[in-house]
């Protein structure tokens, strides 16, 4: 006879191992699967915050004796002050006087290159100087002689001494934290006639919306969303107020009402 062959198991043992093999490979799956879709949702989460670049139209004139607030993130707190100040000193037919352009940041915020004349390109951030005091754009000044009221000289100081398109860079806080922007302006100093003075036009503004993040002055729009520079090929152009909009037409306008008393 031959030697008995030993059957290890019956049919039983082999249902259940073939029922547990099953739902081990389900399980193995449905936990790739749950691993997978935990590891996306960590990459999501890690990836980096959007860039977008917050762009603000505007046409807002700072003429002599008046001030501008700029809320660049229009959050209704004022990151920055333009005031258009004059300072007389006689009471003379011919009034001696001087007129100035400052911008004063509010807070901690500042302005790059105590307030340069920048072109459009040019990058604002960390790598910035940035200054938190009042800075001075540009101031006229006209002087009288004591002897007569008819004869007068002007001179003009700072760089914002009719400059179109010109950039500003600053730095202002969101929540604590740093971003940073730019604002365009049309400055004008009118040094003949009966309304002497520097006349400036605010054109537009812009912030990076995503915190330590650089801006490029003239960019208004994010990289891959037909993203242009506002360019401008000549910065410095003669004494004109058609530069401005309205400029000194509008303060004479402002000076016939009040004589008038309306």
């Amino acid at each position: 006879m031959g030697r008995p062959q030993f059957q290890y198991g019956n049919s039983a043992t082999k249902r259940a191992e073939v029922r547990l093999s099953a739902w081990l490979d389900k399980s193995l799956l449905a936990y790739a699967a749950a691993a997978s879709a935990a590891g996306v949702s960590l990459l999501a989460l890690a990836q980096p915050a959007e860039s977008k670049i917050t762009y603000t139209k505007a046409n807002h004139e700072i003429a002599p004796n008046n001030t501008l607030s700029l809320d660049l993130n229009h959050d209704k707190i004022g990151d920055f002050r333009f005031s258009n100040h004059i300072v007389t000193f006689s009471t003379t037919t011919h009034i001696p006087f001087i007129d100035q352009l400052k911008i004063g940041p509010q807070g901690r915020n500042g302005v790059m290159s105590s307030a340069a004349v920048l072109r459009p390109g040019v990058q604002v951030g960390p790598k910035g100087r940035f200054r938190g005091g009042s800075e001075m754009m540009v101031a006229f000044r006209r002087f009288c002689t004591h002897t007569s009221t008819t004869f007068c000289s002007t001179s003009t100081k700072g760089s914002w001494n009719n400059i179109t398109n010109g950039y500003l860079g600053l730095k202002f806080y969101i929540q604590g934290k740093v971003h940073y922007g730019w604002a365009r302006l049309n400055v004008t100093v009118e040094n003949q006639g009966e309304n002497q003075g520097v006349y400036a036009l605010l054109t537009g503004y812009a912030y990076e919306t995503v915190a330590n993040k650089p801006i490029v002055t003239g960019k208004t729009k994010s990289a891959g969303a037909n993203d242009q520079l506002s360019l401008s090929e000549n910065m410095r152009e003669p004494a004109t107020l058609g530069l401005l909009a309205r400029g000194a037409a509008t303060l004479a306008a402002r000076r016939d009402r009040n004589a008038s008393g309306k």
